[in-house]
């Protein structure tokens, strides 16, 4: 099947996959690679081109129950076991992934698929716990600041993933820490963001100076020497409206505009997803910012698209190789 040309309105810098759980906390690299290996000869010649790693590459195998527990809706459980370099920035569990996020990156690309990774809002536990030194990118050496130094007095935390904690964006060490975490997802060769806890109502921590200084760090690392653009993609959105999507819209290229979208596709729908959300409602989400002129405006690095988080392909109830949110 040949591949689809998109229009040039659609142009630049759209991307079309999936990111799909299965991939993130409870995954690995053995089962990225299988599902790598039918994205490439099934959807990508139907203009598909990335996958993402859903959140938890960097937490122990061993804790894929209390990763489900999240996901399930259950009270977010703290102290799990996350890996870290260092500099306190996060990585993947060697023994789930033993080429790394940088390896599996030239996989899918040798595949001519484009990858990218979750990430959370702030500065994780496990660095904070360590206190550890924080990297000056321009230096290459250990700034004055260590991870304690920039927690936010009240130690807010990400309301559904304990785990991650706001960051005083006041403090100089803050930045510094935003661009140490750049740099890695430059090394990683990663295409894609999936930064969560950022935007929508479920997350009442003011986050536009930190989204603000996200962004900026992420653009900063694409002009160094190799450096390369990094799509942004923001979750979860839960039930943000137009006006919220206003002033964060042309900061990225994609932002969500409802929670989790399961298998609910309209009032009659008898759903297991305690939110339930009805796919009928996201062409209503949609027509409300079409009418607002936010589909295909000017965003970061070419356009900005919401993005409606299509409901996760199925078999029974198994999850198959090809789910996860569809852009």
């Amino acid at each position: 099947m040949p591949r689809p040309a998109l229009p040039a309105y659609l142009l630049p810098l759209l991307t079309r996959g999936c990111c799909l759980w299965q991939w993130g906390g409870p995954g690995n690299q053995q089962r990225l690679y299988a599902a790598a290996a039918a994205f490439a000869d099934s959807l990508l010649p139907a203009g598909y081109d990335t996958m993402v790693v859903d959140m938890g590459w960097y937490f122990e195998q061993s804790d894929a129950a209390a990763l489900r527990g999240i996901k399930e809706g259950r009270a977010p459980d703290v102290g799990r076991s996350m890996h870290i370099d260092r500099w306190g920035r996060l990585t993947a569990d060697p023994k789930q992934w033993p080429d790394g996020i940088a390896g599996a990156v030239r996989h899918l690309h040798s595949l001519g698929i484009k990858m990218g990774v979750h990430i959370m809002r702030g500065i994780n536990t496990a660095a904070v716990s360590a206190n550890t030194p924080i990297l000056d990118v321009s230096t290459g050496k250990a700034s004055p600041y260590r991870a304690q130094d920039i927690v936010t007095a009240q130690k807010k935390r990400c309301p559904w993933c304990g785990e991650f904690l706001a960051v005083n964006t006041s403090h100089p060490g803050a930045r510094l820490w935003y661009a140490s975490n750049a740099a890695l997802y430059q090394e990683f060769g990663v295409d894609m963001l999936k930064a969560d806890c950022y935007y929508g109502k479920r997350d009442e921590i003011p986050t536009d100076a930190e989204l603000l200084m996200f962004v900026e760090s992420i653009a900063d690392s694409a002009k160094g020497a190799g450096g390369r653009p990094i799509l942004i993609s923001l979750s979860p959105g839960v039930n943000a409206t137009t006006a919220e999507a206003a002033p964060i819209h042309n900061k990225v290229n994609m932002y969500r505009i409802s929670d989790d979208l399961h298998d609910c596709w309209n009032n009659a729908s008898k759903c297991d997803c305690a939110d339930g959300i009805r796919v009928t409602q996201q062409f209503e989400r949609l027509h409300a910012h079409q009418q607002a002129g936010l589909i295909g405006s000017d965003g970061y690095m070419g356009k900005s698209w919401p993005d409606p988080v299509s409901p996760t392909l199925r078999s029974g109830r198994e999850t198959s190789l090809v789910s996860g949110h569809w852009q």
